[in-house]
């Protein structure tokens, strides 16, 4: 009996520390992603991307536009890819004065490359739009070999679901964790 509690237990501390390591690099790998959370119960992965709010007030319906634009953009580089996504949603909170783009997609289709052409897309849609400073790629040697990274960090998680609600965000320069 005891055996049989303390390899749960075991089994559990693996699943946690699989999805914290993946959450981790996503924050550290791109820098403008403010929080990312991991449901287990859907199996799903929400991004938020803090932008600046104010940028928004200059546009009529400045909500409805970018999440049309970002949903689209994702649907086609989804078609692009041959991606069949089982959850693709966008949202916009906006608190003034900054604003979240929320980004919430199933782990089965999803990829690192895919964080990748988000922050492209939300770069050109609106330029100038992220609360903190972008970080240059180019300059990163290293760049593919942490999304191949990401991508077995990735699979380690999705091979093994969890029951712990995960969240992970940035304070200043740490990244903070908690089981929600």
């Amino acid at each position: 009996m005891f055996k049989n509690i303390f390899k749960r237990k075991e089994k559990e501390k693996a699943m946690a520390m699989n999805t914290v390591n993946l959450l981790a690099g996503i924050l550290v790998h791109y820098p403008e992603i403010s929080t990312v959370q991991y449901d287990p119960a859907t199996q799903c992965l929400r991004f938020s991307y803090t932008i600046d709010g104010t940028l928004l007030g200059r546009m009529e319906t400045p909500e409805l536009f970018l999440e049309r634009e970002i949903w689209q953009g994702i649907q086609g580089y989804h078609r692009f890819n041959k991606i069949y996504s089982q959850i693709t949603e966008v949202e916009i909170e906006h608190i003034a004065p900054f604003a979240n783009v929320v980004i919430r997609r199933d782990l089965k289709s999803f990829s690192p490359r895919e964080i990748s052409f988000i922050l492209a897309l939300l770069s050109q849609t609106i330029p100038g739009f992220f609360a903190i400073d972008s970080l240059d790629r180019r300059e990163l040697d290293d760049f593919s070999m942490g999304e191949e990274t990401l991508s077995v960090r990735l699979e380690n998680v999705n091979n093994v679901s969890g029951e712990k609600e995960i969240v992970a965000f940035r304070d200043k320069e740490r990244v903070l964790f908690y089981n929600k």
